[in-house]
């Protein structure tokens, strides 16, 4: 009888520490929401042109009859442009999609913290991975921010935990394909995605010695029947088998390159919640216990070979630690796993102490205003009105030459464009890189350009510089400063400027200032 108290009692204590700390999660991560509900981001534009090339009829484009692939999330694309297709604006489309697979995501934490393989069972800490992804900023900020990072976590999540659970089953057949399946959905998200399944590959060959070739296969041709049919389609649509970004942010090696995406990964290393530190503290402890189980060094060595992939590619200009967002929940499972290992026994007064301080933790995400921007993105913002004012004063189907190819040429509707960063540019992402010359080159993607080609296409427009464009004599990129030197550029073109309301409309008062080159032989704006 007493021993069925005890237990009454135990049970009474764990379902108010998890509705307790359910109530504070919520509560954490509806304020990072509502703290950064109005940012978005400038590239995510690039994907809805994209989309609203394709649900027109012209194809998977960027300008229509111009084959070049400068997205690099085909399946969000495709989500993007199907929710559309059913009335619902662009931007709205992407956000929903994005908050769908948030929500998605942690609904995937939270059936894995209450039954299967990698649950901790009664643990009272068996609700901390799920506590460190439902308030993670990062996820929260880019699930409104328009661009693919929820959905790319949420796959990932999906195909290494189901990995694992495979890994804790004896590599079962059935759950090796279920995850081969999601690593390939995932590869179709973000092409990233490959480094995930070639790590899972690595592991599943080390440790199937006993009916090997038919768990590789298990595991290999869900994910090659899903991923080779796309790599033909996109060879035979592009004439390439990586997207035209690939070029222009990942070729070749530079140690510059990787000191910019150390000292990326150290300002995410460095910011609250501590993660990182925390799995190292714990991975060490375990490792000299002998505590370090297969499960938690493939959640390690995965999000390992990642991470040094984002060093590789010098990490990223956008906010709130973008290219971290797929091994947060890797990185939080890992944690748990390892922790509930370490402290077997642990009370619950300790357990509701811990999970305190890291949601104190997580709420000190809202104060670090990388992790937490806010405000939309200032490109996007001024993009919006730029895009506006071009749509409506430009002549239509004018080609006009930009670095901002995000939200001006979307709402500059009814124009060409040539992106002289080489995103959506065949031939400048192809150029090699040179000395760098200006400071913004430094900016990961924006170090490419070619001003001699630029100038032989003859553009109707310029804008140097950002959005609202600047002067030529002061320079932002590398075409400009090759435009600079041409004596084609000050023989053909005139600068023209004007100041915008925030509706894109020309106004005396106070507003934006635009300031643009444009041919003087062309038809002058209206």
């Amino acid at each position: 009888m007493a021993d069925g108290r005890a237990e009454e009692q135990a049970a009474r204590r764990a379902a108010n520490l998890r509705l307790g700390v359910g109530v504070a999660c919520v509560c954490v991560a509806a304020a990072i929401l509502y703290a950064n509900r109005m940012f978005y981001h400038d590239d995510a534009f690039i994907t809805l042109r994209y989309a609203r090339n394709f649900l027109a009829g012209d194809g998977l484009v960027w300008n229509p009859g111009e084959a070049v692939q400068g997205y690099t999330n085909f399946l969000f694309l495709l989500g993007v442009g199907a929710v559309a297709s059913l009335g619902v604006g662009l931007v709205a489309a992407s956000q929903l999609l994005g908050m769908a697979a948030w929500l998605g995501l942690v609904g995937v934490m939270l059936t894995l913290a209450r039954r299967g393989p990698l649950s901790s069972g009664t643990h009272p800490l068996g609700m901390l991975a799920s506590v460190l992804v439902v308030t993670s900023a990062p996820l929260i900020v880019w699930s409104v921010g328009g661009l693919e990072g929820t959905l790319f976590a949420l796959l990932v999540t999906l195909a290494a935990a189901t990995f694992a659970a495979a890994v804790l089953s004896d590599l079962s057949p059935a759950r090796l394909a279920a995850s081969g399946a999601w690593f390939a959905l995932a590869s179709l998200t973000r092409p990233e995605g490959a480094i995930f399944f070639a790590v899972s590959l690595a592991f599943l060959l080390a440790f199937a010695r006993v009916e090997r070739f038919r768990r590789l296969a298990a595991f290999a041709i869900p994910f090659a029947a899903l991923t080779l049919p796309y790599l033909a389609w996109q060879l035979f649509t592009y004439g390439d088998l990586v997207p035209n970004t690939f070029y222009v942010k990942a070729s070749g090696f530079s140690l510059e390159r990787a000191a910019r995406g150390l000292r990326y990964l150290w300002r995410y290393i460095g910011a609250p919640p501590y993660l990182v530190p925390a799995l190292l503290a714990a991975a060490v402890a375990a490792a000299r216990s002998g505590k370090l189980d297969r499960v938690s060094a493939y959640f390690i060595a995965t999000t390992g070979v990642y991470l040094a992939y984002v060093v590789y590619v010098g990490g990223d200009h956008m906010h709130s630690a973008r290219l971290v967002l797929p091994v947060v929940p890797l990185l939080a499972l890992a944690l748990q796993r390892l922790i509930v290992s370490l402290l077997p026994r642990f009370g619950f007064p300790l357990a509701a102490a811990a999970y305190a301080v890291v949601l104190v933790l997580s709420a000190l995400q809202l104060g670090v205003r990388p992790l937490s921007p806010a405000a939309e993105d200032n490109a996007s913002r001024v993009g919006r009105i730029v895009g506006a004012h071009i749509a409506e004063a430009w002549p239509a189907g004018s080609l006009v030459a930009l670095n901002s190819a995000g939200a001006v040429p979307f709402y500059g509707e009814g124009h060409r464009y040539i992106d002289m960063l080489g995103l959506n540019d065949r031939h400048i992402a192809r150029t090699p890189i040179g000395a760098r010359i200006t400071h913004w080159q430094a900016v990961p993607g924006h170090a490419k350009g070619d001003g001699d080609y630029v100038l032989s296409r003859e553009p109707d427009y310029i804008i140097v510089g950002p959005a609202q464009g600047t002067t030529i004599e002061t320079p932002w990129f590398l075409s400009e400063v090759q435009m600079l030197g041409d004596p084609r550029f000050r023989a053909n073109y005139r600068r023209r400027s004007v100041t915008l309301d925030t509706d894109g409309s020309t106004t005396k008062g106070e507003g934006l200032h635009f300031t643009w080159y444009e041919q003087r032989k062309s038809t002058s704006s209206r």
